[in-house]
């Protein structure tokens, strides 16, 4: 595992592995959920240590604690209501003192300070990463249209796609031409199929056409699109 993608797909193969729910070595454990929990510790270790990095580098470059405030043209900066969750976190960031003898000490709402600032910086964190999703679907697209390899390991991505054949299938509404795809079966997708409302939709970057997906076999590496209705 080398993302947190990864170890989504690696706790379903566990799911469907049948091994005890105890992490640890085979027989009487699960191999699969030790790896999982040993990437698991692996990256909050190294997360910590990085965050320790960074604040002693700020100290050393003497910068100052917050984030410097630069001033916005006004012309190009459209103004928009901030969300509840920012306003609240403003709110309890405002209320940590500037000079804390103790993190752990308890503060005014009944948690620790550490907890406390924890709790202001998650508070706008899905409004903010929101915006990721959008970085991650262009990213892909650059991938596909320069190095369709590159998208292999993507849980999300089907690559190497082949046409294999198409069908038609009618219905009392309309016909539909089935269209069929075999790919490599060993990606570790995260995709399913789905229905109604849930049905995945996928994009063929070269053409920019979307297309629903009426059936997917990822372990077998076929897919099955259809135009969107």
């Amino acid at each position: 595992m080398t993302n947190a993608g990864d170890s989504v797909v690696a706790y379903l193969h566990w799911q469907l592995s049948g091994e005890p729910e105890v992490p640890g070595e085979a027989p009487g454990a699960s191999p699969k959920l030790q790896a999982i929990e040993d990437y698991n510790r692996e990256d909050c270790e190294s997360t910590a240590l990085l965050h320790d990095w960074l604040l002693k580098f700020r100290r050393e470059q003497g910068l100052p604690e917050q984030p410097l405030q630069l001033p916005l043209n006004d012309a190009d900066q459209e103004p928009r209501e901030p969300q509840q969750s920012e306003l609240l976190s403003q709110q309890l960031l405002e209320e940590i003192p500037d000079h804390l003898a103790d993190e752990r000490a308890l503060g005014p709402r009944g948690m620790s300070w550490q907890a406390h600032r924890l709790l202001a910086q998650l508070l706008p964190f899905h409004h903010r990463e929101a915006k990721v999703g959008w970085w991650a679907y262009f990213d892909r697209r650059s991938k596909a249209e320069l190095s369709p390899a590159d998208l292999i390991d993507d849980g999300e991505a089907i690559a190497g796609a082949q046409w294999v054949g198409m069908d038609e299938r009618p219905s009392a509404r309309t016909g539909a031409d089935i269209h069929h795809f075999r790919f490599d079966p060993s990606q570790p997708l995260k995709l399913h199929a789905g229905d109604g409302d849930g049905r995945l939709t996928v994009e063929l970057p070269a053409t920019d056409l979307k297309l629903d997906v009426d059936a997917l076999d990822a372990e077998r590496g076929t897919l099955s699109l259809q135009p969107q209705q």
